[in-house]
């Protein structure tokens, strides 16, 4: 290489990250202003850049089943799917694993006296919690409906799903409607607790072991008056809840 070919030659570490303020010809040193595919990743305070995983397809679900609700495990760092083929009538949980791009099943409603209701046209939201007894399991929440149910998805995938044989295996509790109250304002009976302003309510089940549903319907607002109506004024009336 000839010795102006060697001053042409520019190496840049990109320690100081991605810069797309200035105009090309006055690109920083250190910097960077794009880069196709790339993850940035720091190793001694030298920037380096390393690929971006591929969008390649890592797994897929059972032939004619469409997801119907996805949450991520953390602490198993897999998904759990919920998914339903209108073929065969199947509700089916599966739990994924985008490391080695796997798919099992975990829980099938033709393998139970139970139809899990994933046929409904909305979304199924689901939410997870991590449980000590004693060892850590990740127990599984959702709602179909006015249906709200469950699964220790540790202790179903440990037993191959011979630890459910029906509904009252899963049902955290069915609701029977909305829960409905009135609210009402009654003047110059209050404590003087309660500052100035709107109130609003809302309302959730919850069962004698401490479960609860999600909260419902906010109600109508409903206004606490004083004197002068600043903020932080506290208001002589009381709010009636029926």
């Amino acid at each position: 290489m000839s010795d102006q070919r060697k001053k042409d030659v520019k190496l840049n570490s990109f320690e100081k990250g991605l810069n797309r303020d200035v105009h090309p010809s006055f690109q920083l040193e250190g910097t960077y202003r794009d880069a196709l595919n790339a993850v940035m990743e720091n190793n001694d305070s030298v920037g380096m850049f390393s690929n971006e995983p591929s969008n390649e397809l890592c797994f897929e679900l059972p032939e004619g089943h469409k997801l119907k609700g996805s949450e991520y495990i953390k602490r198993l760092n897999k998904w759990v799917l919920f998914s339903y083929s209108p073929n065969t009538g199947e509700s089916l949980i599966s739990i994924a694993s985008v490391v080695d791009c796997c798919i099992d099943k975990v829980l099938s409603s033709l393998d139970i006296d139970c139809d899990l209701l994933f046929d409904q046209e909305v979304r199924i939201p689901i939410e997870e919690k991590t449980i000590q007894i004693p060892v850590p399991n990740t127990v599984l929440y959702w709602q179909v409906g006015m249906e709200y149910w469950y699964l220790n998805i540790d202790e179903t995938i440990e037993c191959e799903g011979k630890n459910v044989d029906s509904c009252e295996d899963l049902l955290l509790f069915d609701c029977h409607g909305s829960p409905f109250a009135s609210v009402a304002v009654i003047e110059d009976t209050g404590s003087g607790l309660l500052d100035v302003g709107s109130y609003q309510f809302s309302f959730q089940y919850e069962d004698q072991d401490g479960n609860t549903s999600n909260w419902f319907q906010l109600t109508e607002p409903v206004k606490l008056t004083g004197e002068d109506n600043n903020p932080g004024e506290k208001s002589k009336d009381s709010v009636e809840i029926r």
